[in-house]
């Protein structure tokens, strides 16, 4: 199965998603990504320096809108991730996984048998 990377660059002329509205940008690619079946989803982070943590709930919220419980992995990111992105991880469901050198993967939600 090939795995949806979306290269951030690619929709966005700045190096920073400092607001909420800069995931909209990439929204297209967003779902273009989500409507392959299951596994990760890789938002490349390459040429981005700053990521707040409201673009990142912005993502997390715009996936869940479209009924999508997938890991999403945030690869080439310029700093590690910070306990903000973790708490952004607990609001969602998530836990925050170091994947790799410059990459963490928010694992989606695990659905209780109750």
């Amino acid at each position: 199965m090939t795995v949806p990377h979306i290269v951030l660059t690619d929709f966005i002329e700045t190096h920073v998603l400092g607001a909420r509205s800069s995931v909209g940008a990439f929204a297209p690619a967003l779902q273009a990504g989500l409507a392959t079946e299951g596994g990760t989803i890789d938002f490349d982070f390459r040429g981005i320096q700053a990521v707040s943590p409201s673009a990142l709930d912005e993502l997390l919220t715009c996936i869940r809108a479209l009924s999508q419980e997938r890991d999403i992995q945030l690869s080439n990111m310029a700093s590690g991730a910070t306990w903000k992105f973790e708490a952004i991880a607990r609001a969602h469901g998530r836990t925050l996984v170091e994947n790799g050198p410059q990459s963490w993967v928010f694992k989606a939600p695990v659905k209780s048998h109750a």
